[in-house]
């Protein structure tokens, strides 16, 4: 009993050990990769994935449900090739369950690089490094866990590395609601575009931590507005309607210019798309084709958001391309800051200039009676010009 007890307790020392050194290892990719964005460590982020879906994963004595027990000490087995594998073959390699109480699961996944790190405990999917998304997705769960899945937090990854396996996310997990990034290079606004491959995203948390998107002042509203009526909580703090109105009010107009700048044969395949259709029948409730019986300023609002997409190699992401919207902003700052000073400027000379026109308008007046006068007289001399020119 107290040799299995050690045996148990070297067991999870080092299982601990290898946990915190592949988040650590994570965590100095990621520095490197936020360093040298050009750097090839992304291909070596691709590669070793694979490790994840070989067959030395899964223990022939737990039923291929991935967990680690007392009789996979000395051997793993597969089974689907039911051939023998060594300890040795393992080599950092750690799954986890405890399916005793459903409702606290935990399980860990990690490469035998030691490259990544993806663990699920309560409900929650824990991703350190981007390997970690890639290995999530191509593991196979058990579908207790799938349906156990409400969260995902990403850390130590790169956002634009992982963009195109969110709606892949979503489809592997369909009950994920609240999404958190910690350390995932967050920086410009049209990254939260991607975030509507989340459909049904209600709570969203982006920590300050290696995320430069929370110096801007509006991302939260940004946020709010191109989520859509989904989005309940931001960073703890509750969505209210009063926000909602605000964030139509500052972002609405960029999405009616950007849907009337849509060329027309993109326009028809958005509103053809499954997924609008989709959106409009969940807000009214009827059947997909719902949609046509709706109010034109209704499908607009929703088509705005749709349109707002996000892609990671989109040419104007090129450094030209931020020169020259830099220099464009800049160039509308200074024309504003222009318009600002001569309505100033105006505001300060209008009473004077207003009483001015207001005096001469009525000096005529000061005198009734003489204007009277001179008002008879020159009637009466358009009369005489008149009956002359008459005969």
């Amino acid at each position: 009993m107290d040799k299995q007890k050690r045996q148990e307790g070297t067991r999870l020392a080092k299982a601990k050990e290898m946990k915190m050194k592949a988040i650590e290892t994570a965590k100095d990719i990621w520095k490197t990769r936020c360093e040298e964005p050009g750097s090839p460590l992304s291909q070596e982020l691709s590669s070793s994935v694979s490790s994840i879906t070989s067959k030395d994963t899964f223990c022939s004595c737990c039923r291929g449900q991935g967990i680690d027990c007392s009789k996979c000490e000395k051997r793993i087995r597969s089974p689907r090739s039911k051939i023998p594998i060594s300890r040795s073959r393992k080599s950092g390699q750690y799954l986890k369950t405890n399916i005793k109480g459903l409702p606290s699961i935990s399980l860990e996944i990690i490469d035998s690089k030691l490259t990544y790190l993806a663990e699920v405990e309560s409900g929650m999917l824990q991703l350190y490094g981007t390997g970690a998304v890639t290995a999530a997705l191509s593991h196979t769960w058990a579908c207790h866990v799938l349906e156990l899945i409400d969260t995902v937090s990403f850390h130590f990854v790169v956002f634009d590395d992982i963009v195109y396996l969110l709606g892949k996310l979503k489809t592997k997990f369909p009950n994920i609601e609240t999404a958190s990034f910690e350390c995932a290079c967050l920086e410009s606004l049209p990254q939260l575009n991607a975030l509507g491959l989340i459909p049904g995203l209600k709570n969203l948390t982006i920590q300050p931590e290696g995320n430069p998107l929370l110096l801007l002042s509006l991302w939260q509203m940004y946020a709010v507005y191109r989520l859509g009526p989904t989005i309940e909580q931001i960073n703890g703090s509750m969505v209210t309607e009063l926000e909602r109105k605000k964030a139509e009010n500052i972002f609405g107009g960029l999405g009616f210019d950007a849907l009337l700048s849509l060329p027309k044969y993109r326009l028809s395949s958005l509103l053809n798309s499954p997924r609008v259709k989709q959106m409009f029948a969940n807000r009214k409730g009827d059947s997909p084709n719902s949609s046509e019986k709706q109010k034109d300023y209704e499908k607009a609002t929703e088509l705005m958001k749709a349109i707002f997409t996000y892609s990671p190699d989109f040419e104007f992401s090129s450094p030209g391309c931020k020169i020259i919207a830099k220099t464009t902003v800049d160039r509308s700052v200074i024309n504003v800051q222009e318009g600002i000073k001569k309505r100033l400027l105006f505001q300060r000379l209008w009473p004077s200039t207003y009483s001015g026109i207001v005096t001469d308008a009525l000096e005529d007046y000061t005198d009734i009676n003489h204007h009277i006068k001179l008002s008879m007289k020159n009637l009466l001399a358009k009369c005489k010009s008149a009956e002359i020119n008459l005969h």
